[in-house]
């Protein structure tokens, strides 16, 4: 399923204009404090305040989960998290925080099945980070990929499994919704697509208050393949009920529309990483509308929209195949603003060191 017009400085400064914040400077540089002994650190990263959690899945290995926290303009490493010795495979895979609590998936964990996936719930006291609890699904499966995705928001976790067999529907997928009472988290509801089908891949999640999305960047839209939708549920009480499907208004076969999603109040974010292309969708009313396709400065294959964040009217696109000058493959992150309903490219991150 998986298949640069150059903005100068003088660009930049009248797209952004005077109210705008000034162009971002790299801060620090994070790095694990045993390097030596972690693999793929920075597979996953999120953000609250100031803090921050980077994910290490560890390939094949347990893998392992780093905070940081800022005081000031200095980040220190504060904790390592780690899953169940004998089963934590994958653990760091996904990542996600809300204040004080951290949820990591662990895709590849053994339960009561193996390879069933779990996610892990660490919450803090202080400077003090303990496991609250494993979440698993009621009715998780091997291989179902559950903690493959995970987003939290306040006492809601929503946890995806893009490869759940749904009868005899394979990889349809499915997302499982878990509220906190106190310190106990229950399984709400596991959610899944009104039209769902084998393959779909149902399970990139995010979360904001009472609305869910998930992404099917798999689903085969009037007979165009890998087009990919996403699907937004609405909360009422403790009942979680489809609300709207979306898809590009310009979606094609092997888009992969859903691959990554990000949403904040009444913005959601949707990438289509087949197309090289980010949407930005806006909540009018009840219905999620369009307002704008995002592109990046190059035709090359850079990989764009492979993952987005947003934040207010900010949105950060990674595209991690972009070659800076002639280094190949450096990898570069496009920053969007928006002001009133349009937005525009402000900035293009790249490392020092890269």
């Amino acid at each position: 399923k998986e298949g640069s017009r150059s903005l100068g400085d003088d660009a930049i400064a009248a797209t952004r204009g005077d109210d705008l914040p000034s162009a971002p400077q790299i801060q620090t540089k994070l790095t694990a404090s045993d390097s030596l002994f972690v693999r793929r650190f920075g597979g996953s990263v999120a953000i609250s305040g100031n803090t921050a959690i980077i994910g290490a899945d560890g390939g094949s290995n347990q893998g392992g989960a780093y905070i940081f926290v800022r005081n000031g303009s200095a980040w220190t490493e504060e904790h390592k998290l780690v899953g169940d010795v004998a089963n934590g495979i994958g653990f760091g895979n996904s990542v996600a925080i809300s204040g004080n609590t951290v949820v990591v998936g662990a895709p590849g964990d053994s339960g009561a099945t193996a390879s069933q996936g779990a996610a892990y719930v660490f919450v803090r006291t202080g400077t003090t980070w303990t496991r609250e609890q494993k979440l698993t699904a009621s009715d998780g499966a091997a291989s179902d990929d559950f903690g493959g995705n995970v987003a939290i928001s306040g006492d809601t976790i929503i946890i995806g499994a893009a490869l759940d067999d749904l009868g005899s529907a394979s990889n349809q997928g499915s997302a499982y919704i878990f509220a906190r009472n106190g310190s106990t988290w229950t399984e709400q509801q596991k959610l899944t697509a009104s039209d769902g089908l084998a393959g779909d891949g149902f399970g990139t999640v995010a979360i904001s208050g009472n609305n869910a999305v998930v992404g099917a960047e798999g689903d085969d839209i009037d007979g165009r393949s890998n087009q990919g939708s996403a699907y937004v549920f609405v909360r009422n009480g403790t009942t979680w009920t489809q609300q709207q499907k979306l898809t590009a208004i310009d979606g094609a076969a092997l888009h992969i529309f859903g691959r990554g999603l990000a949403i904040s109040g009444n913005t959601l974010i949707v990438s289509a990483y087949g197309n090289a292309s980010v949407y930005a969708f806006v909540l009018i009313g009840n219905i999620w509308t369009q307002q704008q396709k995002l592109v990046s400065d190059t035709t090359a294959n850079i990989r764009f929209a492979i993952s987005v964040a947003l934040s207010g009217e900010t949105v950060v696109v990674g595209a991690p195949y972009d070659n800076i000058g002639s280094i190949n493959r450096q990898g570069s992150a496009y920053v969007f603003e928006r002001c009133g309903a349009v937005w525009t490219q402000q900035e293009k991150l790249t490392a020092t060191d890269g």
